[in-house]
């Protein structure tokens, strides 16, 4: 195998040990990526199902703006149904 920036040799033991090495710190850094973001990803969706029927449905079925983000949006869902609709798009 070549490399652009540091030259080893995989014919010998060395080689392949370093290979090895910086094939599984490679591996290494997609899983911890992959897990950060899924993290994140499932903990907005469970959030977001906290939110009423009704702006739910205002956002996803009519597609109407909400006037948050989607980060405020989260914390809109532990507010009581009545108040969130009022929160969202107003």
């Amino acid at each position: 195998m070549q490399s652009r920036t540091l030259s080893f040799n995989t014919t010998t033991s060395m080689g392949r040990l370093t290979l090895n090495i910086l094939l599984s710190f490679a591996q290494f850094e997609r899983e911890v990526i992959g897990e950060r973001i899924s993290d994140r990803y499932v903990s907005r969706l469970l959030r977001l199902a906290w939110l009423a029927p009704v702006v739910l449905e205002r956002l996803v079925v009519r597609r109407e703006p909400c006037a948050i983000s989607l980060y405020d949006l989260c914390f809109v869902a532990s507010l009581p149904w009545e108040e969130q609709s009022v929160r969202v798009f107003d």
